[in-house]
Parts: C-alpha cells; sequence; structure tokens
C-alpha cells in the first residue's frame, strides 16, 4: 500500500527535478488533467514507498499536466491582471487600496505555488482567479 503523506523538503526538489523530463515528453499537450500521479510513475526514483500524486509546484504540475502553451497562456493572462493592479496602486488612483490587497493576495497565492499545489484545490483556484478578474476591473 502506497503512503501519501507530504514529502520532506528534499524529497520535494527531486521530484521538481524528476517532473521536468515528463514535461519534456508532453511539451505540446501535456499528459492531460489529473494525470500527473499515474503518468508520472515512469520517471520517479524518489521515494518509492511514497504516491507522487501532485508535483508539489502549481508550475511544474500546470506544465506537465496541460503543456506548455497553455501554461504560456494561463501565465499571460496572470500577467495581465498582475499588471493591471500593480498599475492601479499608483498614489493618484481612486481604488488604491483596493489595488493593494489584490497585490498582496496574488503574490501570497503565486509565491505558494512554487511549494506547493494549492491552485489544485478548487476553493483556493476560485478564489484567486475571482481575486485575478477583481484586480483586472478594479
Amino acid at each position: 500500500m502506497a503512503n501519501t503523506q507530504d514529502p520532506i523538503e528534499d524529497t520535494r526538489r527531486q521530484l521538481w527535478q524528476e517532473t521536468k523530463p515528463l514535461i519534456a515528453d508532453y511539451p505540446l499537450l501535456g499528459c492531460g488533467l489529473g494525470a500527473y500521479e499515474s503518468c508520472f510513475q515512469p520517471y520517479k526514483a524518489v521515494a518509492p514507498g511514497f504516491t507522487a500524486d501532485y508535483a508539489h509546484d502549481d508550475y511544474l504540475q500546470v506544465m506537465a499536466e496541460f503543456g506548455l502553451p497553455a501554461f504560456g497562456l494561463l501565465l499571460a493572462v496572470t500577467v495581465m491582471a498582475y499588471g493591471t493592479a500593480l498599475r492601479r496602486t499608483a498614489s493618484d488612483h481612486p481604488s488604491r487600496y483596493f489595488a493593494v490587497a489584490c497585490v498582496a493576495s496574488l503574490t501570497a497565492i503565486l509565491l505558494h505555488s512554487f511549494v506547493d499545489f494549492n491552485l489544485y484545490i478548487p476553493a483556493n483556484g476560485m478564489l484567486a482567479v475571482w481575486v485575478a478578474g477583481l484586480a483586472r476591473e478594479s
């Protein structure tokens, strides 16, 4: 029976390194949404007693499952929303404090995504999209 508890820091780094060949083998369309766990098995050498159901990095996870073009598109949309909110933090903008809150929220989720798979939790993903929409329209 495989263990699915959270990996330690060194194990995460090895998972990240072992995910890169998976991305290289499926660069255009990815391996498919939700298929990371089954597609990653041939590449996984670290912690054989553990099941790697996520890459523990949202960016690598999206690249592996969706492919590089979709990752680029999602990155462009994120940069547009973040950039709009960042520009609206200027001292003369009427919704400055709202924009600051959006920038802080997006910064937190984007930084956390480097070391965990929190956007794959539906409530977190929907909240991040909602804040990005508010940032874009504020």
